[in-house]
């Protein structure tokens, strides 16, 4: 989930760092250094904090101590900023809106994320690195959504980048009512450009997950991001409850926020793709678990294919379909010839009839 922001975050180095609004955010700095550009050995501790937020409890806070990190390559540093009292809200959503035309990198945090689950963090970054903002709904709740978030994520007009955002269309949907608009999911468009570059059809269609991408793509330059992802791996058990704790664990906090900024370096990387393939597979995504009337959290609704016609077929750039049959895995409805079988209670789609056969 890393990306190396490319300048300094305006946040540290812009005029409006210096207002006094903005001073209330706590700003919150991960870097790594190569051995070669420091030669002595700098110890820096983290401050205190109360079981009840994700920082310090006082009026004015001082920034967490800067975190050193050394390893071989060039130096890569993300600041973030934890948004988690009410007078941080507007400050951080004005800088959001104002980066009129920016992409913004989008992931929510939760416990069992879904219309069922508890929602912790809305993660927010512009795509280049400029800011990156943790949202915290657990302590702000709706607030956040009532005042500016909802309608920066049902923008038509402002491209989110996100990851595998069915659970959080679902979540968002369900319990703030949030409809998210203009998303770009890495997920589809990594299988797209994966059979792209392999100039035919993935018979299995199994879907990468994030990690997966990030050694694929991205190599030895999102090893940091990586580390951290296999050193959390072990805290996502119990259908990621560590993520309702407070305060929240700094490691986490710093997966969050280089996870976000990861995402525009692996679309960069995918940019021969055409927008229109791209952009149909992202809607279904957003739409695939939320237009649900009913969730069954079944093998159906959870494995690791790519959901039938997510992507359009070849030569159809449209991707219109007749809804003639309902599958009686996925619950969604496709044209009579897709199955292979039609009988009453039977009829399953071809990924469907996969996961029937192989669990």
């Amino acid at each position: 989930m890393t990306g190396r922001p490319d300048e300094a975050s305006p946040l540290q180095s812009s005029p409006c760092c210096k207002s006094t609004t903005l001073a209330s955010l706590t700003l919150y700095r991960c870097q790594r250094q190569s051995e070669s550009a420091r030669q002595s050995n700098i110890s820096f501790s983290r401050p205190g904090s109360s079981s009840n937020s994700l920082r310090p409890s006082s009026k004015t806070l001082a920034p967490r101590a800067l975190i050193s990190h050394r390893s071989a390559g060039s130096v890569e540093k993300v600041d973030f900023e934890i948004v988690d009292q009410e007078d941080q809200i507007q400050p951080a959503l004005t800088r959001i809106r104002d980066d009129i035309g920016e992409t913004l990198s989008v992931n929510c945090e939760g416990e069992d994320l879904s219309r069922r689950g508890k929602l912790s963090l809305v993660c927010v970054a512009s795509a280049l690195g400029k800011y990156t903002f943790l949202f915290d709904i657990k302590t702000l709740g709706a607030k956040v959504f009532d005042e500016g978030m909802r309608e920066i994520l049902e923008d038509p007009g402002r491209e989110k980048l996100m990851f595998d955002c069915r659970q959080d269309s679902d979540c968002l949907w369900h319990q703030y009512k949030v409809k998210l608009a203009n998303v770009l999911d890495l997920q589809p468009i990594e299988v797209i450009f994966r059979e792209l570059r392999a100039r035919k059809p993935d018979r299995k269609r199994l879907v990468s997950g994030y990690m997966r991408c990030l050694q694929n793509y991205r190599g030895s330059a999102q090893a940091r991001l990586i580390q951290l992802k296999t050193a959390c791996r072990p805290l996502m058990a119990n259908s990621g409850r560590v993520w309702m704790e407070r305060p929240i664990q700094n490691k986490l906090l710093d997966l969050a926020a280089l996870g976000i900024q990861g995402y525009y370096p692996l679309f960069r990387h995918m940019t021969c793709l055409g927008n229109n393939q791209a952009r149909y597979a992202s809607q279904k995504y957003v739409e695939f678990l939320r237009e649900r009337e009913v969730r069954l959290y079944d093998k159906y609704e959870r494995n690791a294919y790519l959901p039938w016609r997510v992507i359009p077929r070849s030569g159809d750039a449209s991707g219109v379909y007749s809804e003639e049959t309902v599958c009686v895995g996925c619950k969604r409805s496709f044209p009579r010839s897709d199955f292979s079988s039609v009988t009453a209670g039977n009829q399953r789609c071809p990924v469907c009839l996969k996961v029937y056969y192989e669990n």
